[in-house]
């Protein structure tokens, strides 16, 4: 099997009894361990969220060592790194798509142990995650002559000062309405409201933010070259369909390599894996449909959904799922 995750837990409670992290791989020392436990997750990222707070993470471990079953206190606050995607093994795997999908911090620990079957399950919010009961400070100040940029790249040094320097791809069109002002707010999903409402008035769609899962904020508006990535055929799992104005979806196999704020080519089409190349005339009908994409050109991702059940053979139950607007 060449399906691949690396979960790390660091504990953060000092007299929590551990000295080193836990640490459950299907690929050991980079090779395959056919007898790597079943874990099963459901990660979330997007420009912006529900009420103004950020995802959840689950994540469920089955098959877990006793030990570990009967101490799920020590995980509490415990920072966790999920990696996965696909190692050498199949033909069509990328190990080159495989990295981080998951950054953050245990909330809930808890074992559960039925008949023969033992599962560990987290709950987990983003590292850099505040709350509305645990609030941030995001002070947005953005005055005339102060470029947008110049403003977030403050705000985010004052309310995440650990993180690196945010990337930017937007444009210079932007200019603080009226005297300019001061706004603040306790999460960043609420700037990320914020900031969207009052771009979107000077320039349509306006500017979207996302902090990724390797813990980098993303700021884009879709006039600047963003970083690109390519989708190709064999990647897809089905084809990509409208789900709203403007907005569409496509799931591929896992992979941690796109992000929210990437641009993406999505396939002109491609002769089905294994077929013979023939000339048009003896064989006008090769590429048909079911070998082309109904969606072609540059789209920019809006979120990004993880979705794994490690030993389900079903491929959709390894995949990621994009939802992204035409460029």
């Amino acid at each position: 099997m060449s399906r691949y995750y690396e979960i790390t837990v660091t504990p953060r409670i000092p007299n929590a009894g551990a000295s080193t992290p836990w640490v459950w791989t299907s690929f050991p020392g980079g090779v395959n361990d056919p007898g790597a436990l079943n874990v099963e997750f459901d990660f979330f990222s997007s420009t912006t969220y529900q009420g103004g707070q950020s995802p959840v993470g689950t994540l469920t471990i089955e098959g877990i060592a006793l030990p570990d079953l009967f101490q799920t206190q020590q995980f509490y606050d415990a920072g966790i790194i999920v990696k996965a995607g696909m190692q050498k093994g199949l033909p069509l795997a990328q190990p080159s798509q495989a990295g981080t999908i998951w950054n953050g911090t245990v909330n809930q620990a808890f074992g559960n142990w039925v008949g023969t079957e033992m599962t560990l399950d987290f709950v987990m919010y983003p590292s850099v995650n505040y709350t509305l009961q645990k609030p941030g400070n995001f002070v947005f100040n953005w005055q005339p002559g102060k470029s947008l940029r110049s403003a977030l790249t403050t705000c985010f040094a004052t309310a995440y000062p650990g993180l690196a320097s945010p990337k930017f791809a937007i444009g210079s069109q932007y200019v603080p309405p009226g005297n300019g002002g001061v706004h603040a707010v306790s999460t960043f999903p609420l700037l990320c409201q914020y900031v969207n409402s009052i771009t979107k008035s000077i320039t349509p769609p306006g500017v979207f933010m996302a902090i990724n899962p390797d813990n980098s904020i993303h700021v884009w508006d879709g006039t600047k070259n963003a970083v690109q990535a390519t989708v190709a055929f064999t990647d897809l799992i089905g084809q990509p369909t409208w789900i709203g104005a403007n907005l569409m979806q496509f799931m591929t196999v896992m992979r941690a390599d796109i992000q929210a704020g990437d641009v993406v080519t999505l396939p002109q089409g491609i002769g089905a894996a294994g077929s013979v190349s023939t000339t048009a005339a003896a064989f006008p009908s090769q590429l048909g449909p079911q070998y082309k994409t109904a969606f072609q050109g540059n789209f920019s991702i809006q979120s990004v959904r993880y979705i794994g059940n490690f030993r389900d053979p079903n491929g959709q139950s390894w995949a990621t799922v994009f939802k992204a607007v035409p460029i």
